[in-house]
Formats: structure tokens, C-alpha cells, sequence
């Protein structure tokens, strides 16, 4: 249906078959199978993982309670259906705030008889990255790589004692620019970082502050929402922490392309609308 985008190989297998006298007809179902193959296309063509943000809030649109209690808002249905992501990515970030206040350990929960039966159990598990600007994690499941391996993406503004206990611990350590804003990690360079590592799709875990800076810097293609069926009210803490638009007009347009219903609870699939 499609030309393999990667430079390595290109056209190579279809010169390969015709040299051997197969035809080939190239774009039969080519709609169908860019659309499956969407993270490896924008890895392949674009020199960048498929970035994923994903997000479990309350009916209301909040992600934790005004003391950061947040477990849980959605119910065991869509916690499982989460997991699904997590194996289809090779990579899962979050913010230091979110691993310092949550403790995550960002392992998934699967076998292979939860998988549908045309899946295949990941080869191994997603690798944990943690955004960590000044060197603030400094214990917790994340630096525990018995079951799974974490990356600190980190900044100069780390000191030399947060490196140490890093990598003592086993964890790799990338020290990558700083915002053009001087605030967080470069998201681009993060990026670049997690596509030299070989990561075809990565998702975005959270906190409320890491996902709004993707959103800020537009570097997202899709966004994955989990509605909980409970509400919260006005002292929770938002999902988007971060100021998006001043006028209707400039705002992020997406494009819903799955809707499911979890028991009490909904997960909605969207795409960035690049226009």
C-alpha cells in the first residue's frame, strides 16, 4: 500500500520484488494503512516520535482535588483501557512535580491475554522520562530501573549531587537546554533526544504544567481525555495549567476520531488540527 519512509530502506523492498519479476502496485488501501501507521509515518518522515497527551479528569475538567489527592477519578475500566496506550508507546513523560507528588511507577499492568488478539506484548517496557529542570527527584519508583528504565531529561541548573544520585541509581541522564523562556526543558530537544533513542510514539502522562507546555508549543498530534464520572469543583486543580489563547479565534482546534464509553466513564480521542 505504501513506500517504507525510512531513508535506510526506502523504495528497496518493492525494487527488490520487481527485480525478481513480482509486480507491484503501490497505493492500493494507502489511506487506511497511512492512517494505522500514523506514528511511524511522522517518526519515519519527520525525524520525530508521535507524541500522545493523555489525561484522566473529572466531568468538571480537573485533574485532583485542592490537597492533590486525584486517585481515583476514573474507574478500573478505564485504567485498564490506559494501559493499552502505555504499551503502544516506547517512551512516557512526566513533569518532576507529578513524579515527586504521585510516586508513579509508569510500569504497565498488562499479559498478554488483556492485549486484543492481534497484539503483541511490547519486546520491553516504555521507557520512563522524567522532566526534572533543577535536579528535584531525588527518590521513588522512578529511580527504581529493576522493572522498567527511566531517563532524567534535565537542564545545567540541576546540580552535580542530583546527577550523581541519578545515575548511581542506574537512571540515564540527558542534560539538554533549557527553554526559550529559560522556564522547563526544551520540548524539542526532548524529542530529539527520545527519536535518537529509536521512540516511535511517546505519551504524555502529565501533570497539569507539562501538558500545558506541549500545548503551548504545538508539538502535540494527539490528545487522549478520560472523563471520570464525578465532579470536583472550582478548588481542584485544572488539567491545563498553563494560559492557551485571549480570543476564540486563535484557539487549538481538534478533530474527535474515537469516542468509547468505560462504564461510568468516557474516553475521547482527538487530533491536532494542523490547519
Amino acid at each position: 500500500a505504501l513506500a517504507d519512509p525510512d531513508p535506510q530502506f526506502g523504495n528497496a523492498g518493492v525494487a527488490y520484488l520487481r527485480s525478481k519479476g513480482a509486480r507491484v502496485v503501490v497505493g492500493t488501501g494507502a489511506a487506511a494503512v497511512a492512517k494505522s501507521l500514523r506514528p511511524y509515518l511522522q517518526q519515519r518522515q519527520h525525524r520525530l516520535p508521535w507524541v500522545v497527551l493523555k489525561t484522566a479528569s473529572s466531568a468538571d475538567g480537573a485533574i485532583a482535588c485542592a490537597d492533590g489527592t486525584s486517585q481515583w477519578i476514573t474507574g478500573p475500566t478505564a485504567r485498564a483501557h490506559a494501559q493499552m496506550l502505555r504499551a503502544s508507546s516506547q517512551a512516557i513523560i512526566v513533569g518532576s512535580g507529578t513524579a515527586i507528588v504521585d510516586q508513579p511507577r509508569l510500569t504497565l499492568r498488562l499479559e498478554q491475554k488483556d492485549l486484543p488478539t492481534d497484539w503483541l506484548m511490547p519486546s520491553r517496557p516504555p521507557l520512563r522520562v522524567v522532566l526534572d529542570t533543577r535536579g528535584q527527584l531525588s527518590e521513588g519508583p522512578l529511580l527504581d530501573t529493576a522493572e522498567a528504565p527511566t531517563l532524567v531529561c534535565t537542564t545545567d541548573a540541576a546540580p552535580g549531587s542530583s546527577l550523581a544520585v541519578w545515575r548511581e541509581a542506574g537512571v540515564e541522564v540527558a542534560v539538554l537546554p533549557a527553554g526559550a523562556d529559560g522556564c522547563g526543558v526544551d520540548l524539542d530537544s526532548v524529542l530529539a533526544e527520545l527519536y535518537a533513542r529509536g521512540v516511535i510514539q511517546v505519551m504524555v502522562e502529565g501533570g497539569g504544567k507539562l501538558l500545558g507546555a506541549f500545548l503551548q508549543h504545538r508539538c502535540a498530534k494527539q490528545l487522549r481525555v478520560y472523563i471520570g464520572a464525578c465532579l470536583l469543583g472550582s478548588s481542584s486543580q485544572r488539567w491545563v495549567q498553563a494560559p492557551l489563547t485571549e480570543t476564540i479565534a486563535e484557539a487549538q482546534r481538534l478533530r474527535m476520531i474515537g469516542v468509547e464509553q468505560l462504564g461510568n466513564d468516557v474516553c475521547i480521542d482527538y487530533e491536532f488540527d494542523d490547519d
